[in-house]
C-alpha cells in the first residue's frame, strides 16, 4: 500500500525542520555566547560621556555619539606634503603621531609630534638622513618612561635604503640613533 502525501503532512514535516533550526541555531549562540559574553550585552551607557551639555556652550554630540574632541594639523618646514604613517596613545591620553613631512631640503624627513590629551603640540623632533633624501617613518612605540621609538626608512650613503631608528626621551630630546 503507497503513502500519499497530503497537504497537512508537508506542512508537519515543515514545522518540524523548521523547529529543528531554530534549536541548532539557539545551541550555536549558546555556544558563542559563552565564548565571548561581551559580544550580547547591551551597554546604553557608553555614549553618556560623550554628550555635551549645551548650557555649557557645547553642542551634544551627534546621534552617533561621536564628536571631534580636538583637531591638530602639521604643516612642515617644506610647505609640501605631510603624511602620519603611525599613532599611539599612552595611558594618559597623550597622542604621538609619525610619518614623513617634506623639509627645507630635497624629500621628505621624519616628522614625529606629542600631543597631550586636550591636542596641544608638547614637542616636535624632526630627522633628516644623512643624504637628505626620502626619509619615512613607518612604526612608533611608547615605553613606560614615556620614551618614544621611531623607525622606518632611510636612504644611506652607498645603500638604496636602509632602516633609521630613534629614541626620544618624554621632552623629545633624541637619546640615540641606529642606522
Amino acid at each position: 500500500m503507497k503513502k500519499t502525501h497530503t497537504a497537512q503532512y508537508a506542512f508537519l514535516r515543515l514545522c518540524i525542520s523548521l523547529g529543528m533550526l531554530v534549536f541548532f541555531v539557539g545551541i550555536l549562540l549558546a555556544l558563542f555566547a559563552a565564548a565571548n559574553p561581551l559580544s550580547f550585552t547591551r551597554d546604553d551607557t557608553r555614549n553618556r560621556d560623550a554628550q555635551v551639555d549645551r548650557a555649557k556652550g557645547m553642542s551634544v554630540a551627534p546621534a552617533a555619539g561621536v564628536y571631534a574632541a580636538w583637531v591638530a594639523s602639521y604643516n612642515g618646514p617644506g610647505n609640501n606634503d605631510d603624511q602620519v604613517n603611525a599613532i599611539k596613545v599612552d595611558g594618559q591620553g597623550n597622542v604621538y603621531v609619525t610619518g614623513q613631512s617634506s623639509g627645507n631640503g630635497k624629500g621628505f624627513d621624519y616628522a614625529t609630534i606629542k600631543y597631550n590629551a586636550d591636542g596641544q603640540q608638547q614637542w616636535l623632533a624632526r630627522y633628516n638622513g644623512p643624504l637628505g633624501g626620502q626619509d619615512m617613518a613607518t612604526a612608533i612605540a611608547v615605553d613606560e618612561s614615556d620614551n618614544v621609538y621611531v623607525t622606518g626608512r632611510s636612504p644611506g650613503a652607498g645603500t638604496a635604503e636602509d632602516y633609521a631608528t630613534i629614541k626620544y626621551n618624554s621632552a623629545g630630546q633624541q637619546q640615540w640613533l641606529a642606522l
